[in-house]
Parts: structure tokens; C-alpha cells; sequence
């Protein structure tokens, strides 16, 4: 199996809107792609790959959420 992406920070203005300015927010965004080469089984082994990975970043999203708010 072959996972690739890549994460971007960007300026994303102030908490709550959207677009660039100074606010001292920033969208972090993924993008990525989950490949397996297993005959029969590959599709399932990436839609499962991919929904483990979805699962994570949405922990990791909520954990630094979390920091944030203190």
C-alpha cells in the first residue's frame, strides 16, 4: 500500500471567516491519496486505509482545537 499527500498552512484570517488577512487564524488542509496494488482486495484495503486516515486527522483536528480554546 502506498499513502501520499501533502499538508498546507495558510493565513486564514480571523477564527470563524474565511479568506486571507491578519487575524492569527490558519486552515491547515490535506490532500492525499491511498493506493494498494492487491488483486480483488485493493479497493476495500484503500477505502479502509482512507477512512483510518480520515479518522485521525479528525483527532488530531478536535486535540488542537482543544489546545487552542485554554
Amino acid at each position: 500500500m502506498r499513502l501520499t499527500g501533502t499538508v498546507l498552512l495558510a493565513p486564514g484570517g480571523t477564527s470563524g471567516s474565511t479568506g486571507g488577512g491578519t487575524g492569527g487564524a490558519t486552515v491547515q488542509t490535506y490532500e492525499g491519496e491511498v493506493r494498494a496494488s492487491v488483486p480483488l482486495f485493493g479497493s476495500a484495503i484503500e477505502e479502509a486505509a482512507a477512512d483510518a486516515v480520515r479518522t485521525a486527522l479528525a483527532a488530531e483536528e478536535r486535540a488542537g482545537r482543544e489546545w487552542l480554546a485554554r
